[in-house]
């Protein structure tokens, strides 16, 4: 892998991240905001909160 990134990087810019950073991950924050204001309710609120924010994703 090592030799092809040095072979290949005039043409690719490879970036290294932690194995976890949930603050790079949008995903995290919608995670937790289900998990803080969704959980234990209705199907149809699940739906109205969930809809802006897939929208967004």
């Amino acid at each position: 892998m090592q030799a092809w990134l040095e072979e290949s990087k005039h043409r690719i810019e490879v970036f290294f991240i932690p194995p976890y950073s949930p603050e790079l991950n949008a995903q995290e924050y919608l995670n937790q905001d289900v998990k803080t204001n969704v959980i234990g309710k209705s199907a149809l609120s699940i739906k109205l909160k969930c809809a802006p924010m897939l929208k967004v994703l």
